[in-house]
């Protein structure tokens, strides 16, 4: 059985998520996450770094940054933005968006503190 306050912590962190993107899939988690650890990569690097299919993660990446597929109409707020590649026009690159920034700095606050982890008094 996981240590108790890593189960609690992964609770809070679904639990943010839930509330503030509710349709967000474990994928998609995953490309927001390697997007914000090193942002103005490529779709094929995030791929690549996720072990996702280029195509699954180049549609997750247009999700995350609120772009309509063809035929819907995004509602959500963009986690992600698209830029021009610098070197390669044909190509577009990511980073965090105001709302995705929000986002994890809601699911780190979810996270327990040192002093909770070792059974200390808060408050």
């Amino acid at each position: 059985m996981p240590d108790r306050h890593i189960v609690v912590a992964l609770r809070r962190i679904a639990t943010v998520t839930q509330d503030l993107s509710p349709d967000m899939t474990m994928r998609a988690f995953v490309l927001l996450c390697l997007v914000a650890e090193d942002e103005g990569q490529t779709v094929s690097a995030y791929a690549q770094a996720a072990g996702f299919p280029l195509q699954t993660a180049s549609r997750i990446l247009q999700d995350l940054s609120g772009r309509a597929r063809p035929g819907q109409v995004s509602e959500r707020p963009a986690l992600l933005e698209r830029f021009p590649n610098p070197i390669n026009l044909r190509e577009v690159n990511y980073r965090l968006a105001p709302a995705g920034k929000h986002l994890l700095l809601r699911m780190s606050q979810a996270l327990p503190s040192e002093r909770e982890i070792r059974g200390e008094a808060v408050g």
